[in-house]
């Protein structure tokens, strides 16, 4: 059945529900990045009616909401640029921007990548809830299904919830913290099923490669059982979201040696 929240990118003229503000302020979200797409790749296609889904939203939510909220003004940005290029067709000209130098010296990237792992020996020392909120942000910065961000975050310190979290043969109580991840599934169309476990997978590595620059240890674990009727009634969990994963995180004194990789020509082909 498909999801009564997803908006069809080739939808007419519509009456919106009385969403809430989650609700409206994702479909803001989606139809900017739709629209901002196609500045990017096809500006001389743009059509009034899709500027209107946008423009909607955007009126509904000030309307209800206020203004001010940074995702709700970069939305605004792309209504006014794509508002530009229907006026000026052929001599719409794109915002970009200057692609970003980076300067981090390669040895250190590369230690950075690969020698992070999985770690399940953890110190009993708290991780401060300010670094847990760096570790959100990197994770926030991931790319996710047509800029849903539809992800969520529980982080889990109480020892009680924790001993009773079942995580698919790891426990909860094995580190001081659990950062849990949640996906919205209201905004995922069927045709989009696997994007929730995609986002989550995008989050989560940079959960952890920040994790292992900051100089926690972390493992992620996520199965059929960590979306388990317990695991949800715990955790306070909605019907429409979906445990994908849990991350143990803390301190640590040791690591386990590197499992071997397989050789690069082995996996790759070429066409």
């Amino acid at each position: 059945m498909e999801n009564e929240h997803f908006i069809a990118y080739s939808g007419k003229g519509e009456a919106l529900p009385r969403y809430d503000e989650e609700v409206l302020m994702t479909q803001i979200r989606v139809w900017a990045h739709w629209l901002d797409k196609e500045l990017q790749i096809s500006p001389s296609h743009v059509k009034e009616d899709r500027l209107e889904h946008l423009s909607l939203r955007i009126r509904l939510y000030q309307e209800r909401f206020g203004a001010g909220k940074p995702d709700l003004e970069w939305a605004k940005g792309i209504e006014e640029m794509y508002r530009r290029a229907l006026h000026m067709r052929d001599g719409f000209s794109y915002d970009w921007r200057e692609r970003e130098a980076l300067n981090i010296p390669e040895d250190e990237f590369d230690k950075l990548l690969t020698t992070r792992r999985s770690i399940r020996n953890f110190t009993g020392e708290d991780v401060p809830d300010d670094l847990i909120r760096k570790l959100l942000i990197y994770g926030n910065w991931a790319p996710t299904n047509c800029n849903q961000q539809s992800l969520r975050y529980i982080v889990v310190k109480s020892r009680e919830i924790k001993d009773r979290l079942t995580l698919g043969g790891l426990s909860g109580s094995m580190s001081p913290c659990l950062v849990v991840v949640i996906a919205d599934m209201r905004f995922y169309s069927d045709g989009d099923i696997e994007c929730p476990v995609h986002d989550s997978a995008a989050a989560i590595q940079n959960m952890l490669l920040a994790s292992h620059y900051y100089g926690l240890g972390a493992c992620y674990t996520s199965s059929l059982i960590t979306n388990s009727p317990q695991n949800r009634r715990m955790l306070g969990v909605e019907d429409y979201e979906k445990i994908t994963a849990a991350i143990l995180l803390g301190h640590y004194m040791r690591a386990p040696p590197a499992p071997a990789r397989r050789r690069i020509d082995e996996i790759i082909r070429h066409v």
